[in-house]
Parts: structure tokens; C-alpha cells; sequence
């Protein structure tokens, strides 16, 4: 049984305040108050819901704040109407995709791709990477300047957002993972519907705008203002990612160190 708390203590309160000095009152063990004691008063809520209500690690637990990088529909064939026009926009992105990668690898920190499937859910991931990376195929010359790596993980998404009937949350929560880096195509759809909802769910998002395309720089630039000035994104460019290598991907390495030193030694 919990112990009983005291309200009226000058800290962020309860929706309810008892009638009298709330010094001389407790709230009763198992949560229970006599309704007769309390009146209502405008309501006060704290600015986030805890951690544990809501599933996130906690930003104050001490614990560093472990980023993951998000790549939206790079892995694509640029075969529907407007996908010429998004493939210009997308050359001079998918290299500064492709490097902001190998700075998440080198720092062990996660790599996740969220892609549509075009295969009509017939294969996985390895499947669609294939089916776009192939000779004559329109986005082969940009699948390859953002190739996942073995460590990478991958979703598949139904539709524009990275998170809706995708298993995404649930592999950001068990990568311990408070803030994503979104990149990747198209601003003003899957790239703005995806931070969005990033942002619902309490995570901290930044969208290098160096880093994502739309079919016009003027839809690209509307996105960004928008995800910006509405939701407070960051959309500074990527040279303003600050990582720091991931201290459980270290010490994973090292134990692995150790325990072959060990194993080598007679």
C-alpha cells in the first residue's frame, strides 16, 4: 500500500484541493478521499504526462538522451506521377542521407528505415531494397548512397505516417530511443505526417532540412515552416546533429573484448 501524500506544499497539484488548509489534509491510502472534503478548482496539469504513462523513458532519469536516425522511402523506385520531378530533388539529398548514416553507425546508434512497401506485402525489406537498386530501374542511382547495413533495422509502412499499424514505436521504446532524426522523401507527405506524429508520442525530433525533398523547393520549404513554427521541430541542417557514441553499444563491444581475451587466455 502506498504511503499517504500530502498536497498543499506549494509543488504542482492534484486536479482537486481539499475545501481547508490542505496542510491538515492527506490523501487516504489506495487513493481514496471523502468526495464531502473536496471542491473542484480550475484545473492545473503538469506540462508532459510521466514517463511511465506514457511508455517513454524519462528525460530526467539521468540516462543520455540516445537518438536513432530515420530514413523515410529513400528505398524507392520513383515510378509514380510527380517521381521525376522528386528524383531531381532527391540527388543532392541521398548523399548527405548516406553520410548522416555512417556518423549514427560509427556512434552505435540506431538506424532505422521506414519504407513503403511496393511490392503489395508479397516480400520483405531484402526484397524491396533489391527491386530498386536494379539496372534501369529510376531510384537505383539513390538506393545505393543510403544501402542498409546488416545492424539497420527496417519498417514497413502501410501508409504516409512512420508510425500508423507500424511496429516503429515499439521498436523506438525497446531501443530506449527519446530523439529521432527524420530524412528522406517528401517533405510535404510521409517526411512532415511522420514528425508529427513522432512529436504526438513526446519524442524530440529534428528534420535536417538538408536532408529531406519534395517535388518543388517551394513544397519542401511550406513543410518545413510548418512542422517548425507549429510543432517547434528542429529543421536545422544535418551539420547540427550532435551525437555522442552510445555508451550501451560500447560497452557491448567491450564485454565481447573481454570475454575473447578471456576465452584466448589459458
Amino acid at each position: 500500500m502506498a504511503p499517504p501524500l500530502q498536497t498543499g506544499c506549494g509543488r504542482p497539484c492534484m486536479d482537486w484541493i481539499p475545501r481547508g488548509d490542505c496542510r491538515n489534509w492527506r490523501i487516504l491510502a489506495a487513493g481514496t478521499v471523502k468526495a464531502a472534503l473536496w471542491k473542484p478548482v480550475g484545473l492545473r496539469f503538469h506540462a508532459r504526462l510521466p514517463a511511465a504513462a506514457t511508455g517513454w523513458p524519462s528525460p530526467h532519469s539521468g540516462e543520455r538522451m540516445r537518438q536513432a536516425l530515420l530514413i523515410v522511402d529513400m528505398i524507392n523506385r520513383f515510378d509514380f506521377e510527380g517521381g521525376a520531378a522528386l528524383l531531381r530533388a532527391t540527388r543532392p539529398v541521398a548523399p548527405r542521407i548516406g553520410a548522416l548514416a555512417r556518423r549514427f553507425r560509427a556512434a552505435s546508434a540506431p538506424v532505422v528505415y521506414g519504407n513503403d512497401n511496393f511490392l503489395d506485402w508479397r516480400g520483405g525489406f531484402a526484397d524491396l531494397v533489391a527491386s530498386c537498386a536494379g539496372e534501369g530501374v529510376g531510384g537505383a542511382e539513390i538506393v545505393r548512397h543510403v544501402l542498409p547495413e546488416a545492424r539497420d533495422r527496417f519498417v514497413l509502412k502501410p501508409r504516409h505516417s512512420g508510425f500508423l499499424d507500424s511496429p516503429l514505436e515499439l521498436l523506438l521504446r525497446q531501443l530506449r530511443v527519446r530523439r529521432v532524426v527524420v530524412t528522406g522523401i517528401a517533405a510535404d507527405s510521409c517526411i512532415l505526417i511522420t514528425a508529427h506524429d513522432a512529436h504526438m508520442r513526446q519524442l524530440q525530433v529534428q528534420v535536417p532540412r538538408d536532408c529531406v525533398a519534395a517535388q518543388t523547393v517551394a513544397r519542401r520549404d511550406r513543410a518545413l515552416a510548418l512542422m517548425r513554427d507549429a510543432f517547434g521541430i528542429d529543421v536545422r541542417g544535418a551539420r547540427t546533429v550532435r551525437l555522442v557514441a552510445d555508451a550501451a553499444g560500447r560497452g557491448r563491444g567491450a564485454g565481447a573484448g573481454r570475454r575473447r581475451r578471456n576465452q584466448a587466455t589459458p
